[in-house]
């Protein structure tokens, strides 16, 4: 008779087969996963789109009067220019067509904070699941100030964060919202203001500088990194 230690265990062998199957699938996806980054370099630059628009009203009253479809290098976000302006700007992304909510494992928002210039509250990002990249033009532009489309993600910078560095947000939860409405064109739309910025004073320059995608450093753009796990069936 074989003793106790001696025996096989079936139920051993077995589970460790499956455990060391499930490894070899996950390390399989994981090899597969592709990671996308869209920014000014992607498709030439055919999925991005940034606005800044302005309130130059006083007291400002929430709604743009001028705006432009290119920040050149940075642009401010608060009471600008010596208080005469609060602005609002805007990052577009368009996620590539094919992939559905259930295929994106992760996605990070990157942007540079370059300056800051006493502001006296935190930095908001809103976001906005939309069809379309904008028409690229001040009317679209000033549009963006106001447009309800854009809700508080709860997403903040402090009014002491450090300057001259990359901030990366966590927004897997919005992109995936994003491809759920199932659009034509699936566009995710960040767009930063300080919070209660309409009741900001004029005259005293409150505000944040982020830097655009017309910046010279790649590495100081904006940029959604999408990581994606191939749909099933896919090669």
């Amino acid at each position: 008779m074989k003793s106790p230690t001696s025996m096989k265990n079936p139920f051993m062998k077995t589970s460790t087969s499956m455990c060391a199957a499930a490894a070899l699938v996950a390390g399989l996806a994981n090899a597969a996963a592709e990671t996308i980054v869209i920014d000014r370099d992607y498709n030439d630059g055919a999925n991005i789109a940034e606005y800044s628009a302005r309130d130059t009203t006083s007291p400002f009253d929430g709604l743009a009067d001028f705006a432009n479809s290119k920040f050149n290098n940075g642009t401010g976000v608060g009471v600008t220019v010596e208080g005469t302006e609060l602005r609002r700007p805007s990052f577009f992304f368009e996620i590539p067509t094919g992939y559905t909510s259930a295929q994106i494992s992760s996605a990070t928002l990157r942007f540079r904070l370059h300056e800051m210039n006493n502001p006296t509250e935190e930095l908001a990002i809103y976001s906005a699941a939309l069809d379309t990249l904008g028409t690229q033009d001040g009317r679209y532009a000033r549009s963006t100030f106001s447009d309800e489309s854009f809700a508080n993600s709860g997403l903040r910078i402090s009014t002491d964060a450090a300057t001259r560095t990359n901030y990366e947000f966590d927004v897997t939860s919005l992109v995936k919202r994003a491809l759920d409405q199932n659009l034509s064109t699936t566009v995710v739309a960040f767009r930063f203001q300080m919070m209660d910025d309409t009741s900001l004073e004029g005259g005293i320059p409150n505000n944040y500088c982020l830097l655009g995608f017309e910046n010279e450093t790649p590495w100081s753009r904006p940029a959604l990194t999408l990581e994606v796990i191939p749909a099933p069936g896919a090669p």
